[in-house]
């Protein structure tokens, strides 16, 4: 029995290392939200709605995350906030982030999230 259980133990430390287990931790979390949104919007239509409309801080603010968590790579913790949040798991269109923020950046800037261009031109204007 105490091989089994060292076996056990080695496999556990070995996925926990690879960050497999905080992963698949994540898609499950991910799920059992999606599950329950579903249900609440089944039960009753207006429990789980999105807060605001494109063009509310909220919903532009939790974009701007979104598109940061995906660039790098968090792309389990951007649907658990789409989940949470209620908005939807497609990101909305950069242009159009652009456009609400009245920012411009660009060709190269485009290459990295909004956030990161945000936060460089408010560091040049210190």
């Amino acid at each position: 029995m105490d091989e089994q259980e060292d076996l056990f133990e080695a496999v556990h430390e070995a996925l926990k290392e690879k960050g497999v287990l905080d992963k698949l931790s994540c898609q499950v979390r991910a799920q059992v939200l999606q599950i329950f949104k579903d249900h609440l919007v089944i039960k009753d239509k207006t429990t789980v709605t999105q807060a605001s409309g494109p063009e509310s801080p909220n919903f532009v603010i939790n974009e701007l995350i979104k598109e940061y968590l995906d660039f790098n790579g968090y792309k389990n913790t951007s649907d658990v906030l789409s989940v949470e949040s209620g908005q939807p798991l497609k990101r909305a269109n950069r242009n159009d982030l652009e456009a609400v923020l009245n920012v411009h950046s660009g060709p190269n800037a485009k290459q990295v999230p909004l956030l990161y261009s945000i936060v460089s031109n408010l560091r040049k204007q210190q």
